[in-house]
Formats: structure tokens, C-alpha cells, sequence
């Protein structure tokens, strides 16, 4: 009887510590799950994921001054450039703090500035918790029902998805 309620209590350990274990941003953004709300408002322009519903969405979150996440700014933007036949739309959102600064960067890398988005303020605020941005930046793909289906998908891997 001890020895069952000793393997019970250790189980239940397990299960309480392998929860605790699970990070907000697997919670909020893991696969399967429903996308966060995205809106953005730039200097010109205004977006919702919502009004993206039905097509595929690359989702990449970067600062320029975040060495790996400006290169897959500039990853995506290329795969994109090379595969225009893909059903996907890439959505690139940059925390840069001056917006001036982040246009200057994207000229630079020579980035397609219809795919490029700046936020800041509580804007950025908001769209960091929401989608758990807490220790980096990084990407997700979005079917078509709004869904994750991929974390930080590597150019062979959209490849083998949009071929």
C-alpha cells in the first residue's frame, strides 16, 4: 500500500514538475496552436494577422542589432525573393527603437520594404508578450486556419512545404 502511494506521489511530481518546466512561450506559441492577435500600425501602413486568415504567413520577429535575428531577416527575404510562385507572405516585424535607423537597415540589406514592419512603444509591448518574446527573437509559420506549424523553419525546410 506504501509502495503504491509512493509511485502515485512520484508520478504526480513528475507530471506538476514537467509543467513547470513548459515555458510561456510554449504555451502561447507552440505548434497546434491558434497564432496570437498581431496588429500593427506603421508610419503608413496598418496590419492584422486576422486579415491574413487564409494564406500561409512567415512571421519573423528581428532587431538589427540582434546579429542572428537580422540574418534571418535577411534569410527569409531572400528565400522569398528566390520562390515569388510560394503561397506565403512574409510578415517582418522589427523592434528597432528608432524607426529612422530601421529604414536605413533595410536599405541597406537591401530587404523588400512591403514585407518590412517597424514597431515600438506599447505596440511593441504588446506584441512581445503576446507572442512570448522574451529572450530573443525568432519566427513562426501560419497555416492558412491561423495555426503554428513551425518554429524558426530553415530555407530547405519552406522549400519541401511550398514546393
Amino acid at each position: 500500500m506504501v509502495k503504491r502511494f509512493l509511485i502515485i506521489l512520484a508520478l504526480f511530481v513528475g507530471v506538476v514538475v514537467a509543467m513547470t518546466m513548459t515555458s510561456e512561450s510554449d504555451f502561447l506559441t507552440g505548434i497546434g496552436r491558434k497564432a496570437p492577435t498581431l496588429n500593427i500600425h506603421d508610419a503608413d501602413r496598418e496590419l492584422t494577422l486576422h486579415a491574413m486568415r487564409g494564406e500561409y504567413v512567415l512571421l519573423n520577429f528581428w532587431n538589427s542589432t540582434d546579429a542572428a535575428s537580422r540574418v534571418a531577416a535577411n534569410t527569409y527575404d531572400r528565400w522569398m525573393e528566390k520562390h515569388p510562385q510560394a503561397d506565403v507572405s512574409l510578415l517582418s516585424v522589427n523592434f528597432d527603437r528608432s524607426e529612422a535607423f530601421f529604414h536605413e537597415i533595410v536599405r541597406r540589406d537591401g530587404l523588400d520594404e512591403n514585407m518590412q514592419y517597424h514597431v515600438s512603444g506599447s505596440e511593441a509591448a504588446q506584441i512581445r508578450k503576446n507572442y512570448a518574446l522574451h529572450d530573443g527573437y525568432g519566427t513562426v509559420l501560419i497555416n492558412p486556419e491561423g495555426k503554428i506549424i513551425a518554429h524558426n523553419p530553415t530555407p530547405e525546410e519552406l522549400s519541401l512545404i511550398f514546393a
